[in-house]
């Protein structure tokens, strides 16, 4: 409800002010933020999300932030439905690494949110922080900024063939991220509903499994 909602904002806002120790305020917010986020997970049945309640993750990405945990951060704004402040902090992000990394903090970002079936945020996120860079006079024009262009329109257009190819023509790039292949496969059986073949030891126990009555995997 809205009244719990506002507890939990007024209790974040108390160990800001109420504790000298800024650190120990906020890893002590975090923890708090944590048991509320399980709470409202456990409660959305009732119409909450699955994930937790997005104004939750989105106090619980400013406190990881305050910690110095941006993977933590970046986590959490994933289900906090704050798009243009996500974007706002992957360029601060970004700016922890090389430059020729900013393609890979935005795909990165781009593909759990995709992966999540968060497709508006996932363009808002994009849009946002292309203009944050090209405010700086910085453009991006590599293979890895324009596979996560092209896979946007892919799943905009909810086209599987034009998925598949982006997959097969940028697989070389996507090798620079074993996660990648990871969430592009939970695309493709959620976004697609087509499951991913299987790979590698799985593959091989199914094709032994099947010289005994049947690969288990098609029963």
């Amino acid at each position: 409800t809205e009244e719990k909602k506002r507890a939990v904002k007024d209790i974040c806002e108390a160990f800001s002010t109420g504790i000298n120790d800024k650190a120990e305020a906020a890893k002590l917010n975090s923890r708090f933020l944590n048991a509320a986020l399980d709470w409202s997970k456990c409660s959305h049945k009732s119409g909450g999300s699955s994930q937790g309640e997005p104004s939750f993750h989105y106090l619980a990405a400013k406190s990881k932030i305050q910690i110095g945990d941006a993977a933590g951060a970046c986590e959490h704004f994933l289900h906090a439905q704050a798009a243009v402040e996500f974007a706002a902090f992957l360029v601060l992000w970004s700016k922890s690494g090389y430059p020729s990394e900013r393609d890979m903090f935005l795909a990165r970002a781009i593909l759990k949110l995709l992966a999540e079936e968060h497709h508006s945020e996932a363009k808002v996120v994009f849009n946002e922080y292309i203009g944050i860079l090209e405010s700086d006079n910085i453009h991006l024009s590599t293979p890895l900024y324009n596979f996560t262009r092209f896979l946007l329109t892919a799943i905009e257009k909810n086209s599987y063939p034009l998925f598949m190819i982006l997959r097969e023509k940028y697989r070389p790039v996507l090798k620079s991220d074993p996660s990648f292949d990871v969430y592009l496969d939970k695309m493709q059986e959620r976004i697609f509903n087509v499951k991913p073949q299987k790979k590698g030891m799985a593959a091989m126990m199914d094709n032994i499994l099947g010289m005994f009555g049947g690969n288990p995997s098609q029963r």
